[in-house]
């Protein structure tokens, strides 16, 4: 194991090994932040697909819902008519008879 033995400069020589590995120790952190905010980032935009892909899924059903409503009263409006259709014959036939 090698010992360190100060120099003439003594303070300044660790001085200079020191700025460099604070500068790298500044820019880890910086890195883990960062990295820590991407994290909670995607976790809140998973967050937000998963409440957007629900409410897709409620719209998909609501829209399924309307459109047999709508073929049940087109279904409805058809008999509805063949009926009155079929009381007016029944009226001229009476009328006639």
């Amino acid at each position: 194991m090698q010992e360190h033995k100060p120099d003439a400069h003594g303070a300044a020589a660790d001085d200079a090994v020191r700025i460099p590995f604070e500068a790298l120790e500044r820019r880890v952190l910086a890195m883990a932040q960062a990295l820590v905010g991407a994290r909670e980032a995607r976790l809140e935009a998973e967050s937000r697909v998963k409440a957007l892909q629900e409410r897709v899924r409620k719209q998909d059903a609501e829209i399924a819902r309307l459109k047999d409503e709508i073929g049940n009263d087109r279904l409805r409006e058809s008999v509805r008519t063949r009926l009155e259709s079929l009381l007016k014959r029944i009226d001229e036939l009476e009328r006639q008879g």
